[in-house]
């Protein structure tokens, strides 16, 4: 069993095409893992999203292995998950919310605990993530 320290960091943009804009940036252990920028979606479920999708694929096929076999596109059991029957890989579009990411992370391994250290700090989330 693994132990990671996620952490949300909000932002705004001071970018060119981009001034003013939020962003949502995921560490994983201090190292980037994820970020977004915008608004109108889920921007911490997406960043979540990202990482999962980059760090778990092996779990993720493993998971979705039923659907692959099936030459689905979608999963009926999840929501927010596209599959390549191509590429044979499995994309989470976080756009669709933190809890629908939440859930596929624990059913490939990945208990997400929120840090009361959060409430602290105006703009940061805190997260333990259990790896088992």
């Amino acid at each position: 069993m693994k132990t990671k320290m996620l952490h949300f960091k909000w932002t705004v943009s001071r970018g060119r095409n981009s001034y003013g804009y939020n962003i949502c940036t995921l560490l994983v252990d201090g190292v980037k893992k994820g970020q977004c920028n915008g608004g109108g979606y889920d921007m911490k479920g997406t960043s979540l999203a990202y990482w999962l999708t980059n760090d778990f694929q092996p779990q993720l096929l493993e998971l979705f292995s039923p659907e692959i076999l099936a030459k689905e596109n979608y999963s009926k059991r999840f929501y927010g998950v596209h599959i390549s029957e191509k590429s044979k890989s499995v994309y989470l579009d976080g756009a669709c919310g933190f809890s629908s990411i939440e859930r596929i992370a624990n059913a490939i391994g990945v208990k997400l605990i929120w840090n009361p250290e959060s409430t602290k700090r105006k703009h940061d989330d805190f997260y333990t993530a259990i790896i088992e």
